[in-house]
């Protein structure tokens, strides 16, 4: 029997989870150890891809024979996360082609002012009998089109850059966020005097 893949088409393309740094993954100053963000990064998509889109990692790569292996992470350490703090893990695609994937993650503080550290993974699907890379399975394809970021055009060399536009971004966020916030103020304070 073939295995099927039973995807869900979810239309989120920058799923979020937070996460409390834990006392194990920390040097003795409290930081978060280096080689741990990778870990918290690829544990944070994982839960992801399985509560957005039905997507099984460990399922699939038994199913199918089938599965990713990384070809290149980059990271950008821009402030340290703690222990016991809770940080937001946003995670999204930013290149997808018929068998490779780049991820973008970003590790921010709780309330997303500030960013912890930037990854790029660059992964290939590959058919684990003959360790070869394969194009992706068609249903896995049609989900992976139609979740990656449209507004973005990546370059490889372009990582260095990517940190201070993630930052404008999430400060546009914020004031979008803050303006709506007043908007429902204006009109919960002009309701009130009625």
């Amino acid at each position: 029997m073939e295995y099927q893949l039973n995807l869900r088409m979810d239309p989120e393309r920058s799923p979020e989870t937070i996460v409390t740094i834990q006392f194990p993954d920390c040097d003795p100053y409290g930081h978060l150890n280096n080689s741990r963000y990778i870990d918290y990064f690829l544990n944070a998509r994982d839960n992801q891809v399985f509560e957005y889109y039905n997507f099984d990692s460990r399922e699939v790569s038994e199913g199918l024979h089938q599965g990713w292996v990384v070809e290149q992470t980059k990271i950008s350490y821009n402030l340290p996360a703690v222990y016991r703090e809770k940080v937001v893990i946003r995670t999204r695609l930013i290149q997808v082609t018929d068998r490779n994937v780049v991820m973008e993650a970003i590790m921010m503080d709780e309330k997303k002012k500030r960013i912890k550290a930037l990854m790029w993974i660059e992964v290939v699907w590959v058919d684990f009998l003959t360790q070869r890379p394969v194009n992706h399975e068609p249903q896995l394809q049609r989900l992976l089109d139609s979740i990656k970021i449209e507004d973005y055009e990546y370059s490889p060399e372009k990582f260095d850059d990517r940190l201070s536009e993630v930052s404008k971004e999430i400060k546009f966020d914020l004031r979008k966020k803050r303006e709506a916030s007043l908007a429902v103020a204006g009109l919960d304070q002009l309701s009130a005097r009625s």
